[in-house]
């Protein structure tokens, strides 16, 4: 999926009752909480072997749960226009699938950093994230997750934003002192005396 002028930012994508997926990092170095055990995961690494390390190891998941793992790539046109790709692997953990785990999934996203659920390979500027779902009776159930941003793009434009709010309110600030300047410069008025104090001299 492609969107046009778009910037790749850390926005959130799901929200739900579910624990969110924790992350660390922000780059290709990034890894989720999720832990693998002794799994490294490569080529001929299987679903039911991924889903039975993820089970095993992480109480919050269950068998037939799924992983999804979101990527929003930034890129640019030729005529300098930026757009994003967006792309989503979706991972069931089924016990028994013996289909090869990176050929439904990318391994980056899927990979294992340190002994956890990582990223593992750097594929260009966007924005990632993971989502945790699970299929309750009638609904599925969701964890809250908010995009990892690693992008130029969009730390220029939240320098800009900064830059924007700070010079509103200086702005807003000189006018209200320029206020009260003139508030506190103008003449005093003096009251006379009353015809109490008149009678009082007479």
């Amino acid at each position: 999926m492609e969107t046009g002028v778009t910037i790749a930012a850390n926005y959130y994508i799901s929200q739900g009752s579910l624990p969110s997926i924790g992350v660390t990092g922000t780059d290709e170095t990034a890894y989720t909480d999720i832990r693998l055990g002794d799994l490294t995961i490569d080529e001929t690494t299987t679903i039911a072997q991924f889903a039975r390390t993820v089970v095993e190891n992480n109480p919050e998941y269950r068998y037939y749960d799924q992983i999804s793992y979101f990527s929003a790539l930034q890129l640019t046109t030729p005529d300098g226009i930026t757009y994003v790709r967006g792309t989503q692997a979706r991972v069931n953990l089924t016990p028994t699938d013996t289909t090869p785990l990176l050929s439904i999934a990318p391994s980056y996203g899927f990979s294992t950093t340190d002994g956890f659920l990582g990223h593992g390979e750097y594929v260009g500027q966007g924005a990632f994230g993971w989502v945790h779902s699970r299929r309750s009776s009638n609904r599925v159930l969701v964890s809250s997750q908010q995009l990892i941003a690693n992008n130029a793009h969009a730390a220029r434009r939240h320098r800009h934003r900064t830059r924007r709010k700070l010079l509103r309110q200086t702005d807003s600030q000189r006018s209200g002192n320029h206020l009260i300047q003139q508030r506190d410069t103008r003449p005093q008025r003096i009251k006379r005396p009353t015809s109490v104090h008149k009678a009082a001299h007479r």
